[in-house]
């Protein structure tokens, strides 16, 4: 792997480790020796102390005699001979051996010296004395280009160099602003120079991040904490690295990020590689593996990567992938068509430390030379591209090779070669990343199934709109692009996907009998997914709502599956909004107390991000009405979904046609619904959400989808409009896509308002209450995919 054991004109730079000697091999004399050598210098070591030990910890460390004058003796007989670029100082014992080695060092004004503090083991052995680090601090610091202790060992420095008085002497770090304050306090000691390693950061840190300070700077090291035990001997490891990469000409924070990227493949390795049965060492020959078998591969969701759409949305791709892998993603396909060969070789690095830590294949597309430099899992051939014969000769049996196919002939064709592990086909719908080529539609993928020994996955325009009817198809997986990349939530985006193709596979969608079209077909199954993911996750809907409906707006929110609180004092709605999933707003009881309490809380949910339902109810029944309900959406908040009846809507609006008597629409309605919900969906850049005899839900994107479920009994009761928004509140909570939310709790009242009035022992709109609760309780997807009644307008 030329990353990282590659070789050097002239004489080899030598590396000398002072440490303890580990039997185990995988810290001490023997980690720095593994990585002096495979990082391309020579290794020598004077030995400070021997230890019994495995993974599971020391079990003993050996007393030997006049051992300080030995180890004194080991390091001038190197230094003597055979000489140092650079010094990497780990365990020592105690004070006497540390004072040998800084005289040692001195006498021969040995260069580029790292020192590792090491104090106590993973094992919570102690390793040195009070007195061995008091002696490091006076003696070993001044003489070292770098220290690079850990948290508790940077704490334990502080501790012992303050007064008992002194605030510093029970100082602790528990963030990277702590951290910064600590590599001040050690600076202040005497090192030139400190890196404090932040592994042992609090759990719920999702990063590891190490922090450098060199009197004049700081600079963090990001890194993700890795889901190993095999961690034994990172800090060893690290100096090491540092220092053999010091002996080779780096600067200091080359060195650091070099070495710190090591680490982290090292321990990537060791999870495929298991060393013992308890905090397993790194695998420091990582580069020299050769995969012995090709990694088995689902795909199922596989991204495609667009650095430029992610950037658009503020994200890194490194981000981008770390958040679809969480949401889901089986594979990664590295897409850079404009990229020269250096940066994209350093991107596809970082992004082969994140698939290779998940365990999943990572393929380059086009780029054979980019998967040989990165040892990625595979490469992805498009029909301009490499001869897929060719490319399998470069790559050998062991790697994963794909093949765009434009239609059954050619994936024949292509299959007689035998080189293709998975075909991808021509984009079925129109893409802003294939403009050169039109898009097949779905004529394509069944009679390329119909053909093919190896999986087939679809590409092009899939969203999660449209990607049960892909999977209709028969193919084994669906290719995004922009769905994930361009998502403000690449994992909720990969999630969705990942949902209706786990649903999918599990044969619970079958096509709707009245849902003909495609784009129909894709929400009834995302509405399905978001069905069975509110009873799932249970989320806390909070209610400010009105007195009349208060309860029944409970209950429907309990039957679904989630879990309602009501409360509008305004002392706690912030402290209820941090806990909810998701805000409605309702105005049908008005007071001047209820709308302070609901603009307290809608700003409290847009800082926290949380999706807000508001119900306008009696909107245009009197000026006060009139002016607070626009008012909610006229102030500096974000309404998410506003629901109200045609006559609510309409004077949201300004339609002259708009009429309420009471919180009832009356007249002869608007002139033109679709316009009105459309544009005011445009104005306030959210959905729209008009009920009545046929339910619109209109978003600022243009989308229109007509509802016509629901029974007549409906009308007959109160609340029905207010536990529609309730339900829509509980689908928004786990639903990002709010229209497919607006569905979701639209259809999953009124399909169950159809089933309730069809049970015998509904006679009238009392039983039929009663009825209702059950119904919402009992519904199933299969309820929701017989008998959805919808239709995109737009």
């Amino acid at each position: 792997d030329q990353r990282y054991n590659m070789s050097f004109p002239g004489t080899l730079k030598r590396v000398l480790t002072i440490a303890g000697s580990d039997s185990g091999g995988g810290a001490g004399i023997q980690a720095d020796l593994k990585t002096i050598g495979i990082l391309g210098c020579y290794g020598s070591s004077a030995i400070c102390a021997l230890t019994a030990q495995n993974t599971h910890g020391v079990q003993q460390i050996a007393e030997i005699k006049d051992t300080a004058p030995f180890v004194g003796k080991q390091i001038a007989c190197v230094l003597q001979d055979i000489g140092a670029d650079a010094v990497k100082i780990g365990m020592l014992g105690s004070s006497e051996i540390v004072l040998e080695v800084a005289k040692q060092l001195k006498a021969y004004n040995t260069p580029n010296v790292v020192l590792d503090t090491v104090i106590t083991a993973k094992s919570g052995h102690k390793l040195v004395s009070e007195e061995g680090i008091l002696a490091m601090v006076h003696h070993l610091f001044p003489l070292c280009a770098l220290i690079t202790p850990n948290i508790p060992e940077a704490c334990e420095i502080i501790r012992l160099t303050s007064s008992p008085n002194d605030a510093q002497h029970s100082f602790e770090v528990n963030d990277v602003p702590s951290m910064r304050r600590a590599a001040e306090l050690l600076y202040s000691l005497g090192a030139k120079a400190v890196l404090v390693k932040g592994g042992h950061l609090p759990v719920e840190d999702s990063g590891c991040v190490d922090v450098f300070y060199d009197g004049k700077m700081f600079r963090e090291y990001p890194g993700e904490r890795m889901p190993t035990l095999h961690t034994h001997g990172t800090g060893c490891t690290l100096s090491a690295a540092i220092a053999t990469r010091l002996a080779l000409g780096d600067t200091l924070q080359q060195a650091i990020q070099f070495a710190k990227n090591f680490v982290i493949d090292a321990m990537i390795s060791a999870m495929q590689h298991p060393i013992g049965t308890g905090k397993g060492p790194l695998d420091h020959f990582f580069s020299l593996r050769k995969p012995l078998q090709m990694k088995s591969f689902d795909v199922k969701v596989y991204l495609v990567t667009h650095s430029e759409m992610a950037r658009a949305k503020g994200h890194t791709l490194e981000d981008v992938v770390t958040k679809a892998i969480q949401g889901g993603a089986t594979m990664i396909q590295l897409r850079e068509k404009s990229m020269d060969t250096k940066p994209f070789v350093e991107l596809a690095k970082r992004i082969k430390r994140i698939t290779s830590a998940h365990n999943l294949p990572l393929i380059i597309n086009d780029r054979i030379d980019v998967c040989l430099a990165v040892q990625a899992d595979g490469v992805h051939i498009g029909e301009d591209d490499m001869d897929p014969v060719v490319a399998r000769n470069f790559l050998g049996p062991h790697a994963i090779i794909g093949v765009t196919v434009r239609d059954a002939g050619h994936a024949q064709v292509m299959q007689s070669l035998g080189v293709a592990d998975y075909f991808g086909t021509d984009a079925i719908f129109p893409t802003p990343t294939k403009t050169e080529k039109p898009a097949t539609r779905l004529e394509g993928p069944p009679t390329t199934v119909a053909c093919s020994k190896v999986p087939v996955v679809a590409i092009g325009g899939i969203n999660h709109t449209n990607t049960g009817t892909v999977l209709e198809q028969g193919v084994q997986g669906v290719a995004v692009v922009s769905e994930i990349c361009a998502a403000d939530d690449p994992k909720i985006a990969t999630e969705r996907l990942t949902d209706i193709c786990d649903t999918f596979r599990a044969g619970k969608i079958s096509p709707s009998l009245a849902a003909p079209d495609d784009l129909v077909q894709g929400y009834l199954h995302l509405v399905c997914v978001a069905l069975r993911r509110v009873r799932q996750a249970c989320p806390l809907v909070h209610h400010i709502t009105n007195y009349v409906v208060m309860n029944m707006c409970a209950n429907a929110v309990l039957a679904l599956g989630a879990s309602p609180v009501m409360t509008f004092e305004k002392e706690e709605v912030k402290d209820m909004v941090s806990v909810s999933s998701s805000l409605v707003v309702n105005f049908g009881t008005l007071s001047p107390v209820q709308v302070a309490a609901s603009r307290e809380a809608v700003q409290a949910a847009n800082q926290l991000a949380k999706p807000v339902v508001f119900d306008p109810v009696g909107a245009g029944a009197t000026p006060y009405r009139t002016k607070e309900c626009r008012g909610m959406l006229q102030d500096n908040t974000r309404i998410d979904i506003v629901k109200g009846n045609m006559g609510e809507i309409g004077v949201l609006a300004n339609d002259p046609r708009a009429e309420v008597r009471g919180v009832d629409s009356v007249g002869g309605g608007l002139q033109d619904p679709h316009k009105v919900v459309l544009d005011l969906a445009a104005l306030h850049k959210n959905v729209i959400v008009m009920t009545g005899r046929h339910d619109l839900v209109a978003d600022h994107k243009g989308r229109l989808v007509s509802v016509q479920n629901g029974h007549p009994y409906m009308s007959q009761c109160t609340g029905m409009g207010c536990m529609a928004g309730s339900l829509i509140a509980a689908f928004a909570a786990i639903e990002a896509d709010h229209v497919v939310a607006s569905l979701g709790g639209l259809l999953t009242l009124e399909i169950a308002a159809e089933m309730a009035a069809e049970r015998p022992e509904v006679h009238g709109p009392a039983s039929f209450q009663v009825a209702l609760f059950d119904q919402i309780h009992l519904l199933t997807e299969d309820d929701v995919l017989r008998r959805a009644r919808i239709s995109c307008i737009k």
